[in-house]
């Protein structure tokens, strides 16, 4: 996907005012989710006049809006969720952050505003993360919520695609969904409301979809269960389960083999990452494990006979906060179906397939094990084809570093970096050693140092960078030296 300077911000571009006050950490027995929120937040302003503004991270505040916004009465609005980690080695993760990223230009095109190039919010989000990097827990099954939002902000009354906008992203450190193991759910089946429709907006991220869902909810809650099961159509076709996306693991009546199910995305369903995600690992687990996938129709009365045959084994929802949620329960017309759950040895209350999914997934989210679905920080580059990821307001950081210590021929380390780094800071002189660095402003500057000398992993990266190019400039002298050889 491509997009001309009208149609996207430029993550180059990126302007930051750094807080004066930081908040203090929460302690992790604290976290409650989306209650507490880091120092800073990421906005960028649109205009069908001049397109997108320059994106900024400034302290965490309060948005002015008029009254007459449309936000608030037309809901012009819609969303993500997606979280970071920190893996063992302390370096910062994110999980997919690109389908995440092609939703949210999904849901705000259906609402008729404006999208943006995904690569350029990534890099804004990368950078933004690396100044909140003690947000992020380091702990297993912690991680830092990120909320990437856009809504309408035209300042006037009628329905029609309005001509501003802000894009905006906020973070909240959050525990683990299940702090004690997997607790399964109830889920109270509603033949009373529905979520969503055909041609409607069930496959997009937008907040009309959720605020309707609050009441069947407490219905739900009142009578003894945690989620509604969605339901559409006469025949009770199951869609969603709460907000997660719905899982059973049953034997195929027709075929009479072990079946990972799950509806196909007909416009009724939201196409979670997650979802996305188990079902390419267990397609992956095929051979191994002998569970075929497919997406298919599910309806009520296929998992009343599948119950009743003792053909199901498990069943489960999935989504960003949770991973996944087993299910033990469903009251459909005022009588319980009882799922089974499968147990594992430890006795938790998930099967062997979910239990599997849910570690497998963490592992990955936690970098225990390598995947393309959470790659490292320099994977991250290399996958955006430019080290312009890790980048400071309006420079080249990585080449203009290259050229400052371009002098330096032992081995580029932390410390040389840090060293020469402080010295040029403190004397700002505009030497042979720093004339590249010495054109960005001050102010630029000195965020930048502060930013590079606190942060190991960005430190890796541009170590790894100079010296491959030390080493290149090592053979070419040596191949130089040669052919001098050669002529002579």
């Amino acid at each position: 996907m491509t997009f001309d300077a009208f149609k996207t911000f430029d993550a180059q571009e990126l302007e930051i005012q750094a807080t004066t006050c930081l908040k203090p950490l929460v302690p992790e027995t604290e976290l409650v989710f989306g209650k507490h929120f880091t120092d800073h937040m990421i906005t960028v302003e649109w205009s069908a006049e001049s397109g997108w503004n320059k994106p900024h991270i400034k302290p965490y505040g309060k948005l002015e809006l008029e009254p007459s916004s449309v936000v608030f009465h037309y809901g012009f609005e819609c969303f993500e969720g997606m979280k970071a980690y920190k893996d063992t080695e302390g370096h910062i993760r994110l999980f997919r952050p690109e389908m995440n990223m092609d939703r949210l230009n999904k849901s705000s095109a259906r609402l008729g505003m404006p999208t943006f190039d995904p690569e350029e919010l990534v890099k804004v989000i990368t950078e933004f993360l690396r100044i909140e990097d003690r947000w992020i827990p380091s702990k297993r099954g912690y991680s830092l919520y990120l909320r990437p939002t856009i809504i309408g902000t035209q300042t006037a009354l009628g329905v029609r695609a309005p001509d501003t906008a802000l894009l905006f992203v906020i973070a909240s450190p959050v525990g683990p969904y299940f702090s004690t193991g997997f607790t399964a759910i109830r889920l109270l089946a509603t033949t009373d409301y529905v979520r969503s429709w055909p041609h409607g907006t069930g496959d997009c991220k937008v907040g009309g979809n959720y605020a309707p869902c609050v009441k069947p909810q407490s219905i739900a809650a009142e009578k003894g269960y945690q989620q509604n099961l969605w339901l559409f159509g006469e025949d009770d076709e199951v869609t969603e389960a709460g907000t997660m996306n719905f899982f059973m693991l049953w034997e195929n009546f027709d075929t009479g083999r072990k079946e990972l199910i799950t509806p196909a995305l007909n416009g009724l369903i939201l196409p979670g990452v997650t979802r996305d995600s188990i079902l390419s690992l267990v397609k992956s687990w095929e051979a191994e494990i002998g569970i075929f996938v497919r997406e298919g129709k599910i309806t009520m009365a296929d998992i009343l006979k599948a119950v009743e045959e003792k053909r199901m084994i498990e069943m489960f929802g999935a989504g960003t906060a949770c991973i996944v949620s087993p299910i033990k329960c469903i009251n459909y017309k005022g009588k319980d179906i009882e799922i089974p759950l499968g147990k594992t040895k430890n006795d938790s209350e998930a099967g062997p397939l979910t239990k599997r999914i849910n570690d497998t997934i963490l592992d990955i989210q936690y970098g225990v094990v390598k995947h393309p679905f959470s790659p490292s920080p320099s994977e991250i580059l290399r996958d955006l084809k430019s080290y312009q990821v890790y980048n400071w307001p309006n420079i080249k950081m990585i080449e203009l570093l290259s050229e400052a210590f371009s002098f330096i021929s032992a081995p580029i380390t932390k410390e040389i970096i840090k060293k020469e780094l402080r010295i040029f800071w403190r004397s700002r002189t505009n030497n042979v050693r720093t004339t590249a660095v010495a054109a960005m402003r001050a102010s630029q500057l000195e965020s930048t140092l502060s930013l590079v000398l606190n942060s190991d992993p960005v430190l890796d990266i541009i170590i790894e960078n100079l010296n491959e190019q030390q080493e290149a400039t090592v053979l070419q002298q040596e191949e130089s030296v040669e052919m001098t050889k050669q002529d002579c």
